[in-house]
């Protein structure tokens, strides 16, 4: 992490506003990236200058021939601390991801910069690139610190690249940043009302988005019982003994011993599933990034894929030189997917707190709110997100009815007053990973604001 002259180099860079992109955050030279016609940045910025936390962010230019005008996106990854740069951008919906060698990357066919300007943010602190020169920061994570720092590296960010200003802006993210985009939101309009540094908020999209344990743990139990994954004795016992509004996923913190029981019989019986996708196996690599245990956050695990590539290619110092990374010393800076720490020590009652309040303002407030889920999913099923979804009481818009990309269903949707929501067919945890072409049709349907076309016979 950068100290002395570096740290204070660090917070001019970032508090100097300039009339174009930041010049110094230019990546050039990445090892291994094929040629391409966008420019991207990269580098730290400082989003509490008392606590000297600074965060990482890797930004690319819309692929696209009027790339000024197309939308900016930012996407935080969930966790919580797990990389939006290594999970988001190499993992699902960047214009590279890295080839089987770590060495190398390859383009991505189906590249949501295809459609807008992405932001690839590394939050909370310790996740990734991003860090504190507090040591005890490294003990507090909560959704307040969490929102708070993101706005602030918003506003820090649009002062590097003024002439985003005015592009329509979006939050996309899956997972735990159910909690991060909701939050990050309020935070942004309540920003907005001072009347400076407004920040052009247009709406949020979010995939298998944890959201009310309530709904979600119950939604996940009804997903195993109806698809036959447990037998009617243990779904009975995990209905009638489990608070599911204390529990996390999945199935965790529950001090009923007979819930506890009907919960370890539960794992034990979908062990041999991936809980991301049961329709794939789980990881078989006995590394601590690729492993599948049960951590006491399965958010955090949604995010071990089955090979260390990417870590291999971002803890080579040549690409972290690319990246405008600052060393302490002759050491590098050690990147992982996840941090286990970040999870380990959020605030317990935060991961537990519902987001429905939260939602009901954000639609009174007219923004664009895509919720989007792979029914395959055994952490934040379908039948949760749809659970909770009905709480809000909405008025329905448009009915129930199947999708379409490239003329076959690829799930299925129904649109709300002030909510749309839409399932991808066989798609787990990662929407971007299982269904990379159906994925990006609907990103560029939110974009537009348009449902995607319905299925014809």
């Amino acid at each position: 992490m950068p100290t002395g002259l570096t740290w204070i180099v660090l917070i001019l860079l970032t508090i100097v506003a300039s009339q174009a992109a930041n010049p110094s955050h230019l990546v050039r030279n990445l090892p291994g990236q094929p040629q391409v016609q966008f420019k991207q940045y990269a580098g730290h910025l400082v989003v509490n200058a008392s606590a000297q936390r600074a965060y990482f962010y890797w930004f690319f230019e819309a692929d696209h021939q009027n790339q000024t005008s197309q939308p900016l996106a930012l996407w935080l990854s969930g966790g919580p601390g797990c990389s939006s740069v290594g999970a988001g951008a190499f993992g699902e919906i960047g214009p590279f991801s890295v080839d089987i060698s770590g060495t190398k990357l390859e383009k991505r066919r189906n590249a949501w910069n295809k459609a807008a300007n992405l932001i690839f943010l590394e939050s909370p602190h310790g996740t990734g690139f991003s860090y504190t020169n507090i040591t005890s920061d490294y003990t507090i994570y909560n959704d307040e610190m969490t929102a708070s720092d993101n706005l602030q590296f918003l506003l820090e960010w649009f002062r590097n690249f003024p002439e985003y200003s005015k592009n329509e802006f979006y939050l996309l993210g899956e997972s735990y940043s159910g909690h991060y985009i909701p939050t990050l939101a309020m935070k942004i309009l309540e920003n907005n009302a001072n009347g400076k540094n407004i920040i052009n908020l247009k709406g949020f999209s979010l995939g298998n988005a944890w959201t009310d344990p309530a709904h979600d743990m119950r939604g996940d139990v009804e997903f195993y019982y109806s698809h036959s994954l447990i037998p009617e004795q243990t779904y009975n016992e995990l209905i009638q003994n489990c608070d599911f509004s204390t529990m996390r996923p999945i199935l965790g913190g529950s001090m009923n011993p007979n819930c506890q029981g009907a919960s370890a019989i539960t794992n034990r019986l979908i062990s041999g599933l991936s809980h991301y996708n049961i329709y794939k196996p789980p990881c078989k690599n006995g590394s601590s990034i690729t492993s599948q245990s049960l951590h006491t956050n399965m958010l955090v695990n949604a995010y071990n894929p089955c090979d260390d590539k990417t870590e291999s290619y971002l803890n080579q110092r040549s690409v972290q030189a690319s990246l405008n990374l600052a060393s302490s010393g002759n050491s590098t800076n050690s990147w992982k997917l996840c941090n286990s720490k970040a999870s380990e020590y959020y605030q317990a009652s935060d991961i537990i707190v519902s987001m429905l309040p939260l939602y009901k303002s954000l639609i009174q407030k007219k923004l664009r709110i895509w919720i989007y889920s792979g029914d395959a999913d055994g952490v934040v099923s379908t039948l949760s997100t749809r659970s909770w979804i009905k709480e809000l009481n909405l008025t329905s818009q448009t009915p129930w009815f199947a999708w379409s990309h490239k003329d076959k269903v690829a799930g299925w949707s129904q649109a709300y007053n002030g909510l749309t929501f839409l399932t991808v067919l066989g798609a787990g945890h990662m929407v971007p990973l299982d269904k990379p072409q159906q994925a990006l049709s609907l990103f560029e349907h939110f974009l537009k604001g348009k449902v995607p076309p319905s299925f014809a016979n």
